[in-house]
């Protein structure tokens, strides 16, 4: 059976760097949903400005976006062996969609929860910046204001998700405080005993 690893945790947990190592690791596609989103709200549409506006704020985008941007994923890339997806699903009405992929293309579904407090998640991103015209700058959505609305959505949208998946499918729960390498390694202990059996 084909398996999707997908990836949650609170802004700043480190979660795409997580679910990139991972893809390399098992070498399976990555779906990162908001490196797409940030591309495409970066273009010159009208859903690209409506977007921008929405995630500046801190918001969740509409479903539908995210949707026709993960099938456009699963049909360009081969995900027969599995694929790792960060971001996705967001909240409980994509659940749903979720679970229709996993009964038609016949997924065991596993869900990585790395954790940690709105703290360390604050301090880390105040840290993080992107590179503007030869500058470093941080990035909107990382600004102190933005990130508590952030994480308060994350909280109501997608903590619901994580639990349902502790509910129907698998989950793996990994402390996220340490280093990046010490989370790696967690990460990869916690998928190799699951394929084990253990």
């Amino acid at each position: 059976m084909t398996t999707v690893y997908l990836m949650f945790g609170p802004q700043g947990s480190g979660k795409s760097t997580q679910g990139e190592n991972l893809a390399e690791e098992l070498k399976l596609p990555y779906f990162d949903a908001g490196a797409n989103l940030r591309t495409l709200a970066k273009s010159q549409t009208d859903e690209g400005r409506a977007l921008e506006k929405l995630m500046e704020e801190g918001k969740l985008v509409p479903n539908k976006v995210l949707k026709t941007l993960f099938y456009s994923f699963i049909k360009n890339n081969d995900c027969e062996k599995g694929l790792v997806a960060d971001g996705f699903p967001r909240n409980e009405v994509q659940i749903e969609l979720l679970d229709e992929l996993a009964h038609d293309h016949r997924w065991q579904i596993v869900g990585i929860f790395i954790n940690i407090d709105d703290e360390t998640a604050k301090q880390r991103l105040s840290k993080r910046t992107i590179i503007v015209n030869g500058q470093a700058q941080t990035r909107d959505d990382d600004k102190p204001e933005i990130v508590s609305k952030r994480l308060a959505t994350f909280r109501r949208e997608t903590l619901p998700v994580v639990n349902w998946l502790r509910t129907n499918w698998k989950l793996l729960e990994i402390d996220g405080q340490p280093s990046v390498d010490e989370v790696s390694q967690s990460v990869m202990k916690a998928v190799k005993e699951l394929k084990d059996g253990r």
